[in-house]
């Protein structure tokens, strides 16, 4: 049977009334249009649920057995509305990120506390990890949102530029310090003609520290940094920060929340460049 919420309302108001004009003006509707929604739910049911004479409406004994389905039913269905509602307007449902470690250190304890507060019925769940683990992490359906650098990133999602990060120096010396290929930032030093790093490292932390103990330098990404001191490579072309999706997810409310707070951090972030377009 086609039993609706409108139904259940009716249903329950006429029960708790016993007047067709007390429970139409607490519906907000016509006793004729709530007479209607009475006998469309008793001709749906098969069966009859109130007895009614030219005074006085009561439950029948099916009607009385009735009431407290219906409420519960009434109850869960509001319910599911009002969850729908949230999750459709980013206030409900849940956010899972995929993010690289620079992006979890440098933005993510700002935006998340903002998120979280403006948005406190949304579950969140944050994965830390390489460029390939974000990338893997949402085409395999673990994560719904990625931000992570822009090189390597799979033609099955969709990347949209949101930040670009300046290469810049730590230290001075000759020996050159520098990250493996896997992070992505080899090929900028190659298009800037500068010669692969006598030592290649996975993290910037660990680079950062070799540096400072041989005496060498590193080029490296400033987001990775923090508040270390370091001087700008403006003839290196800056790394592109990308949000990621999967084409199912592009428009998903909650993700537009979350990069909303994203972007204001970003714009209040010193030391890299917003790309122009990007509100």
């Amino acid at each position: 049977m086609a039993m609706r919420q409108r139904h259940l309302a009716a249903f329950i108001a006429l029960a708790e009334t016993g007047s067709f004009k007390k429970a139409a003006a607490q519906l907000h509707q016509s006793p004729a249009a709530l007479s209607v929604s009475i006998k469309d739910l008793e001709t749906s049911a098969g069966v009859q649920l109130f007895e009614r004479t030219t005074r006085t409406v009561v439950l029948t004994e099916a009607g009385v057995s009735f009431v407290p389905a219906a409420r519960r039913a009434w109850i869960a269905n509001h319910e599911a509305e009002s969850s729908l509602t949230q999750i459709a307007t980013g206030q409900g449902g849940r956010l899972r990120l995929a993010v690289a470690p620079s992006v979890a250190l440098a933005w993510l304890p700002s935006a998340l506390s903002q998120f979280i507060r403006q948005h406190p019925r949304v579950e969140v769940t944050v994965i830390e990890g390489t460029a390939s683990h974000v990338s893997d992490a949402i085409t395999a359906g673990y994560a719904d949102l990625g931000i992570q650098g822009a090189s390597g990133v799979s033609p099955d999602l969709v990347g949209e530029v949101i930040y670009r990060d300046p290469i810049v120096r730590v230290g001075r010396g000759g020996i050159r310090i520098g990250l493996t290929e896997g992070t992505h930032t080899e090929q900028l030093l190659a298009n800037a003609g500068i010669e692969p790093p006598r030592i290649q490292v996975d993290t910037p932390q660990l680079a950062v520290r070799l540096a400072q103990s041989l005496g060498g330098h590193a080029l490296l990404p400033s987001l990775t940094l923090g508040a270390l001191e370091s001087e700008p490579m403006p003839h290196i072309a800056p790394r592109d920060i990308c949000r990621l999706t999967r084409t199912s997810e592009h428009d998903n409310p909650v993700i537009r929340a979350f990069m909303r707070e994203l972007l204001v951090t970003i714009q209040s972030f010193d030391g890299a460049t917003k790309p122009s377009g990007l509100a």
